[in-house]
């Protein structure tokens, strides 16, 4: 309850340009879904949680204009989804968090004027949605937003 507060306040003050502070509750919410993802291994709701806390921070670095520290908090959140993903290939929403990660990333390269190294997290994203979009119809609508994003046809 204490990491979801945590990471809704790191979310509330990055909407409302409070970046540092946002920062701040970001790496609250991190730590304590950190210690629930290695106290209890088993439970994938802390390893997604754990991801989600991640892509929260990358977003917030992201804000900051602090490409490579934004980088490395997507990337901890991509290893954790593509985990559970593997874990689970039948859970589509692994295949949705990963795709949204994978697009963070994506738009965290562009903005820093690295486009040749965004449109493959932005292209993997697509992938993986339409693998998903096989088994589940509700990832049509998202896939469509990052074609549309990377300029492709959905």
């Amino acid at each position: 309850m204490r990491a979801q507060a945590w990471a809704n306040l790191g979310t509330i003050r990055n909407g409302a340009s409070r970046f540092v502070d946002a920062e701040t509750a970001c790496r609250e919410a991190v730590a304590i879904k950190e210690k629930l993802a290695d106290t209890f291994p088993s439970i994938p709701q802390h390893r997604q949680e754990l991801g989600a806390a991640f892509n929260n921070l990358g977003t917030v670095l992201t804000s900051l204009n602090r490409v490579d520290e934004g980088k490395s908090a997507y990337e901890k959140a991509i290893r954790l989804y593509e985990r559970l993903a593997a874990d689970s290939p039948a859970e589509t929403r692994y295949a949705a968090l990963l795709a949204g990660t994978w697009s963070n990333m994506g738009g965290l390269l562009s903005d820093a004027g690295r486009r040749g190294e965004s449109l493959p997290w932005i292209n993997r994203a697509i992938e993986a949605l339409e693998s998903a979009l096989s088994r589940d119809q509700r990832m049509a609508k998202v896939r469509a937003t990052l074609c549309a994003a990377a300029g492709r046809e959905p």
